[in-house]
C-alpha cells in the first residue's frame, strides 16, 4: 500500500528519511501536521497502515477534508478529534463552491526573497475520471482581478514573482487561459509559475501552449495515466496518447526548456500487460517528457462516515461496473479485473521504474522544480542537478526557521 500512503516519496523508507530531515530543522516541541487531498487517502487506508509506518510514527495531526480556517478552528478548540490523529469539520463539503481567500500571506509568514509561493486560483474539477475522488464536475475559478491584486501585493510586499498554483487544472477553461495571459501582459514584472494542467484543451485550442508559455509557465504536471487509448477512454480520459504527445512536442518546439512532468497509473481496467511493456520500451527512449511519476492503481475503500468531505471514486462505488472481479483491503490490498491483477501491476511498476533508469533524458523527482525555481537555477542546468533537491530543501527550511525566530 506504499504507493498510496507515502505522499510524494517512493517508499516508506524514503518518507522516514524526509520526516527526519524536517525534524532536524524545526523546534523540538513543534508538531508536524499534514493537510490536503492526500490526507483523505491516508484516512481511508488508516486501518491497513502498519503501526511502524512513518505516517503513524512521525505525524502528530492530520487535518482531514478541506477547510480554509482549519488551523484557526483547531487553535480555537472548535475542531473535534474524529479518529486518533484526524481532525475535521463536516462543513468541508462546501469547499469547491466557497469563495477563494485573497492575500493569505502576511509579514509574519517570513517570506524568503525569491521564494515560490503557493496560491489558489481555482477549486473543483471539470472532469469525471472514474478512479478519482476529487470534487467532480464543479469548477470555481478565482476572479481575475483578485488574482492580479494578489500578484501585485506579493511583488510589492515581498518581491515575489514565482508561484506554484494550487488547482486541479490550470487550463480547463479557454476563457480563463486567455484572461490570465492578458493579465500577465499588464504586469510590470515577469511571472514564473508551475501548476497542474491537462493536454485536452491544448489540443482543442492550439493557441493554449503559446498562451501558457507567454504568461510564465516554466513547467506543468500532467496526468497522462496510460498510453492505451481503450483504457484511457474507459477511465474517462478521451484524448489519444498520440495527440497528447503532439501537444507536448508543441510546447517543446516553443520553449525547449519548458519542463513536462507526467503522471501514469499502472493497472487501469482494459490496460494490459502487453501494452504496459510496450510503454516501458517507449519511456526508456523518449525525449519529450522530462520526468515521470508512476503509481499502481489504488481503489479507495467506500467511505460512508465521511461522505460530506469528498466524492467516492466510481471504482469504489461500483467496481463490477468497471470490470473488477475482486477487490479487498485486508489482510492485504488486492484487486483483479479482466486484464490484470494487483500483483502483476506491482511487477509492471518495478519494470517501468527500471526502464526509466535506462533513459538519461529523464530527471529526478517531479517536485524538484519548485525548489529549482526558489534557488533560481536555470532550467537548462536542471538535468545535471538531479541530486540537489535534499540539500536545497534543508537550506530553505533552515532559512525559514531562522527567520521565524526574528518575528515579534
Amino acid at each position: 500500500m506504499d504507493e498510496m500512503t507515502c505522499l510524494h516519496c517512493d517508499s516508506k523508507e524514503q518518507l522516514k528519511e524526509w520526516f527526519a530531515s524536517i525534524r532536524k530543522v524545526i523546534p523540538k516541541d513543534c508538531k508536524i501536521a499534514i493537510a490536503g487531498e492526500r490526507v483523505n487517502r491516508i484516512y481511508e487506508y488508516w486501518p491497513y497502515i502498519p503501526e511502524d509506518h512513518p505516517l503513524k510514527t512521525s505525524v502528530d495531526l492530520y487535518f482531514l477534508g478541506r477547510d480554509d480556517d482549519a488551523l484557526y478552528k483547531f487553535l480555537s478548540d472548535n475542531y473535534r478529534l474524529r479518529k486518533e490523529k484526524f481532525i475535521f469539520d463536516n462543513q468541508s463539503n462546501f469547499f469547491a463552491t466557497a469563495d477563494i481567500p485573497n492575500q493569505i500571506y502576511t509579514d509574519k509568514d517570513c517570506i524568503i526573497p525569491q521564494e515560490v509561493l503557493s496560491i489558489e486560483i481555482s477549486r473543483g474539477c471539470a472532469f469525471n475520471c472514474k478512479y478519482c475522488n476529487y470534487d467532480k464536475a464543479t469548477v470555481n475559478k478565482k476572479q481575475m482581478q483578485a488574482i492580479e491584486n494578489d500578484f501585485n501585493y506579493y511583488y510589492e510586499k515581498f518581491g515575489v514573482s514565482k508561484y506554484h498554483f494550487t488547482t486541479e487544472c490550470f487550463n480547463d477553461n479557454i476563457g480563463f487561459v486567455r484572461e490570465f495571459h492578458n493579465l500577465t501582459k499588464r504586469l510590470d514584472y515577469k511571472l514564473n509559475w508551475v501548476s497542474y494542467a491537462r493536454p485536452d484543451l491544448c489540443w482543442k485550442y492550439p493557441e493554449v501552449p503559446e498562451l501558457m508559455l507567454e504568461s510564465g509557465a516554466i513547467a506543468n504536471f500532467y496526468g497522462v495515466e496510460t498510453m492505451n487509448h481503450e483504457a484511457a477512454k474507459f477511465s474517462g480520459r478521451g484524448l489519444h496518447f498520440d495527440k497528447i504527445m503532439k501537444v507536448f512536442e508543441k510546447f517543446k518546439s516553443l520553449d525547449p526548456n519548458y519542463m513536462i512532468h507526467a503522471f501514469f497509473i499502472i493497472g487501469l481496467p482494459k490496460d494490459t500487460i502487453k501494452s504496459i511493456i510496450s510503454f516501458g520500451e517507449w519511456i526508456s527512449k523518449q525525449n519529450i517528457i522530462d520526468s515521470a511519476k508512476f503509481e499502481v492503481l489504488g481503489i479507495m475503500p467506500l467511505m460512508t462516515d465521511a461522505v460530506k468531505l469528498w466524492h467516492n471514486a466510481e471504482y469504489a462505488v461500483d467496481p463490477k461496473k468497471y470490470g473488477f472481479n475482486e477487490v479487498r483491503f485486508y489482510p492485504d490490498f488486492y484487486w483483479k479485473h479482466d486484464t490484470m491483477n494487483h500483483v502483476q501491476a506491482v511487477r509492471l511498476y518495478n519494470y517501468i521504474q527500471d526502464k526509466c533508469k535506462e533513459n538519461p533524458y529523464l530527471t529526478g523527482p517531479v517536485l524538484d522544480i519548485v525548489n529549482l525555481m526558489a534557488e533560481g537555477i536555470d532550467r537548462s542546468d536542471y538535468k545535471n542537478k538531479s541530486t540537489f533537491n535534499n540539500d536545497i530543501q534543508e537550506k530553505i527550511l533552515t532559512e525559514y526557521f531562522d527567520r521565524i525566530q526574528m518575528v515579534p
